[in-house]
């Protein structure tokens, strides 16, 4: 079960919570596992109709039942999902630290939260900061760090052919050292313009029926 795709709407996180909260008479003996309640927590925190102390709730609950380094991993994924847009700026600098103190993968989760979808138009400014930081961050950073930093924060706004072009600008500038940077974006234009085509069947099939 995916947490994530299965909540797409306020009706959907509402049903969310209450299988979090046991309130589903016909799921009473079927229970989320620590990743599926964890997923749903932030699911709830992407709500723009769950007031951030009832989502604090949540978060508290789920963390009384499970101590593990999990707690620490999602505490930065929902942060980011409700940062504002002057906490963002802090986080992308975060990012971009070197000396930054947590792992990569408690930033990685930072970075999921940053980058969800509900967060399209807050994000927008970082679209280009994106492309323009990605050369120095394959130089300076580990590879695990670099390659989470890519698929992590590459734009989620639906103009695909903007994105397309972004990565085709920023590959003509690159030295052939960069070959893992290099791969990364052709994998990541092939994927990108898959993505598109169905979109555009999508969009014909609905003209037709």
């Amino acid at each position: 079960m995916c947490i994530r795709d299965s909540a797409r709407t306020e009706e959907n996180i509402a049903f969310l919570s209450q299988w979090f909260n046991n309130e589903v008479e016909d799921l009473q003996n079927i229970r989320p596992g620590i990743e599926d309640s964890w997923e749903i927590v932030a699911t709830i925190f992407r709500s723009q109709q769950i007031s951030r102390d009832q989502k604090e709730t949540f978060f508290r609950k789920q963390s009384e039942k499970d101590s593990s380094e999990k707690t620490t991993y999602y505490r930065k994924q929902c942060d980011g999902i409700v940062a504002n847009e002057t906490e963002r700026d802090t986080l992308w600098n975060y990012y971009l630290d070197k000396n930054a103190k947590d792992s990569a993968t408690v930033i990685g989760y930072s970075m999921r939260g940053f980058n969800d979808r509900t967060a399209i138009v807050l994000n927008k400014k970082f679209n280009l900061r994106y492309f323009n930081d990605l050369e120095s961050v394959f130089k300076d950073r580990p590879s695990d760090y670099a390659k989470k930093f890519f698929h992590y924060l590459v734009p989620q706004h639906d103009d695909l052919e903007d994105i397309i072009k972004s990565f085709r600008q920023l590959r003509t500038k690159l030295p052939e050292s960069q070959s893992t940077l290099i791969k990364l974006i052709d994998e990541q234009i092939d994927r990108i313009e898959r993505k598109s085509k169905v979109y555009v069947l999508a969009r014909e099939y609905d003209r037709q029926h």
